[in-house]
């Protein structure tokens, strides 16, 4: 089963944006958020309710850390802001963590 698609050019790895990286990420991120702000979990997702497209993670520690860390979990790779597929698989995953309560 292919879960994402690397691209192996001169010694680079591209992560391609797809429905399956995105719930890999997500799901990772989910977890990681759960371990890192489990006593905060709660506020969060009762402010998040209201927050729009911000997300209350951020009141509590620099969020993007976290996702860093999950984005090189999954991929193995860093993630390259510079990168439009890392880009939105991140921002996808990060909407879909927040949906779903970071479950």
């Amino acid at each position: 089963m292919l879960t994402f698609v690397y691209i192996k050019d001169r010694n680079m790895i591209a992560i391609k944006y797809s429905p399956e990286t995105v719930n890999l990420l997500s799901n990772q991120f989910s977890k990681d958020v759960r371990t890192e702000l489990k006593e905060h979990l709660d506020t969060i997702n009762k402010r998040n309710e209201t927050y729009g497209e911000a997300c209350a993670t951020h009141d509590f520690c620099d969020a993007n850390e976290i996702m860093w860390e999950s984005f090189e979990r999954v991929f193995g790779i860093e993630l390259n802001f510079q990168d439009d597929d890392h880009m939105a698989i991140t921002n996808a995953a990060w909407g879909t963590s927040k949906e779903k309560k970071f479950q």
